[in-house]
């Protein structure tokens, strides 16, 4: 029933519905992930009907718990094109998804950098993950010298053009981070 509540957009907001879910944390946590699962094997779920929001309580209520298991469904969500990502998440690109990754973040750098450095993806997405990768940083589950070293491969090494679009991410991370060494 809870499930059900959820699934479409209503004009109310379903505050019990989603008390329900909180409080029912075990029974519910492999049913949103099951329903990750489902996007990514059929996105026209949430492309083509712009009301269902099952997968965005799933993703919020994940976050909210912690869940790991969570971080590579949401990697493989956000890989899809940029149509179809600002399709699944709309505002929550801009406003939730760091969150949200950092969150569910399981320890594999290696997904999320390759969400951090491939042109091909929507920009907020690659910026949300550049932006968990400042605050693994800040938490010290990354080191200074491994940060640095990343910045500086994003900025010299294989990406950096005159167009390079995540220049201003880079830089927020060193000025966020206190990171003083890459200033120049």
């Amino acid at each position: 029933k809870i499930i059900n509540e959820l699934r479409y957009f209503n004009k109310n907001f379903p505050q019990e519905a989603l008390k329900k879910a909180m409080n029912a944390k075990e029974e519910i946590t492999p049913i949103l992930l099951e329903e990750l699962d489902k996007i990514i094997a059929c996105p026209e779920i949430v492309t083509e009907n712009p009301d269902y929001m099952l997968h965005t309580y799933a993703i919020y209520l994940l976050a909210q718990f912690r869940e790991k298991k969570a971080f590579t469904r949401i990697i493989d969500l956000i890989a899809f094109t940029p149509e179809e990502v600002e399709a699944f998440f709309g505002d929550i690109l801009t406003e939730g998804l760091p969150s949200i990754l950092y969150s569910t973040f399981d320890g594999d750098l290696n997904s999320l950098q390759s969400i951090i450095e491939n042109p091909l993806l929507n920009i907020y997405v690659r910026s949300a993950a550049l932006d968990v990768y400042g605050k693994l940083y800040s938490d010290e589950l990354v080191s200074k010298e491994e940060c640095i070293d990343y910045l500086r491969e994003l900025v010299y090494d294989n990406f950096y053009d005159i167009n390079f679009d995540l220049a201003t991410e880079v830089q927020d991370v060193v000025i966020q981070e206190h990171i003083f060494e890459m200033i120049d």
